[in-house]
């Protein structure tokens, strides 16, 4: 019975080793978290980048409707000064032109001093979403490459673990024992059979009675715990 017990509780470790990889290739989630970032991050780029051409366009057009409120208001002080137009009411009319450019350009001034400030801090967050952008770009191809690699490991170690399980199944004869296990491991989650250790079960933890004791040593067939259910092996290795 203790050779039966010995692969029964080899097999069990291949099959927590089985589960523990198909567990981690499962979790394997093609950088799943930081494609999620990447979604909301590229909206963000693209406001950002909107916001910064409607300010970086009407700054523009201020510039050039204050070079062309320059020119005129040249053009104006040159006639006004040249001693070319001697009629008071041209004349007057020149300097109430002129005037008006000023107020124009200086209201344009104004405006253009702001626009300056909102583009500098519009190019900022610009440039900060668009670096968050290329970050978790690179970091999911990074993490695309790394998974990809670990998932071809984990494969070969599955495939490799699988194999050594089906050499070892068939070394558990006792077909009644092989169901035991499965049913109790199938209600612990995890295991189903377990060691005795300084007279207690590897998987409770509980101490085994004396009765269980003296029928491990005695070794005429499995005995399970009577506080988990797990089916107890006394490993004398």
């Amino acid at each position: 019975m203790r050779e039966q017990l010995s692969a029964l509780y080899e097999l069990q470790g291949l099959d927590i080793t089985i589960g523990r990889i198909k567990a981690r290739l499962s979790a394997l989630s093609g950088a799943r978290d930081l494609k999620d970032k990447l979604e909301r991050a590229r909206p963000a780029l693209e406001a950002a980048e909107k916001a910064l051409h409607v300010v970086e366009t009407e700054l523009k057009d201020n510039e050039l409707r204050l070079k062309s409120i320059d020119e005129k208001r040249a053009t104006f002080e040159k006639r006004l000064y040249s001693g070319e137009v001697t009629n008071p009411k041209e004349l007057s009319a020149i300097e109430k032109e002129i005037e008006m450019l000023k107020s124009q350009q200086s209201q344009l001034d104004g405006r253009t001093l702001e626009l300056y400030d909102q583009v500098e801090k519009a190019r900022s967050e610009a440039r900060v979403a668009r670096d968050n952008v290329e970050t978790l770009e690179k970091q999911i191809a990074e993490a695309i490459e790394k998974e990809s690699a670990e998932k071809v490991a984990l494969e070969r170690q599955l495939a490799e673990t699988i194999s050594r399980r089906e050499e070892v199944a068939p070394k558990i004869t006792d077909k009644a024992l092989l169901t035991r296990y499965e049913t109790v491991r199938r209600k612990t989650g995890n295991t189903g059979i377990a060691r005795v250790i300084q007279g207690k079960c590897e998987g409770c933890r509980i101490s085994v009675t004396p009765f269980i004791a003296r029928s491990l040593q005695q070794d005429k067939e499995y005995v399970s715990c009577e506080s988990c259910g797990r089916i107890l092996f006394l490993d004398t290795e």
